[in-house]
């Protein structure tokens, strides 16, 4: 279909293992699918994907999860608390310098805050959006 962009994030750590990272972006680039950096808790392990920023296609896409480690991998619990997280000022301000840097290799940048449990994403986006215009 002409004029749809097509976009993935990828939900196990094992796409962007540093072995896979190269030919998976390789692919992307190919097929002008837009990557989706996500940024989500760490646990050392391949269950949650690691942060790479990287530019596929001419639009850069960022998806903020939240780092909420002791509910993400919970069972049988409503899906909003494991994105219940607030981003702190320094976390934000270490956002800004990658979506900046990501910026210039990019025609459009997209940053999308999933920390929506109450109001977290709002309070976030509006502070990254303060941020971004100073």
């Amino acid at each position: 279909m002409a004029g749809l962009n097509i976009a993935v994030e990828f939900r196990h750590g094992s796409w962007l293992t540093p072995e896979h990272q190269d030919s998976v972006f390789h692919l992307l680039r190919k097929y002008q699918i837009t990557y989706v950096t996500a940024d989500e808790p760490q646990y050392g392990s391949l269950a949650t994907v690691p942060f790479v920023p990287a530019v596929t296609t001419d639009i850069a896409y960022f998806r903020f999860h939240g780092r909420n480690k002791e509910n993400w991998l919970k069972k049988g619990i409503d899906t909003s608390l494991r994105y219940s997280y607030l981003y702190s000022d320094e976390e934000l301000m270490e956002f800004k310098r990658t979506l900046q840097q990501v910026d210039k290799r990019a025609k459009v940048t997209y940053a999308m805050f999933n920390n929506c449990h109450g109001s977290f994403a709002v309070k976030n986006a509006l502070k990254m959006k303060e941020e971004l215009k100073s």
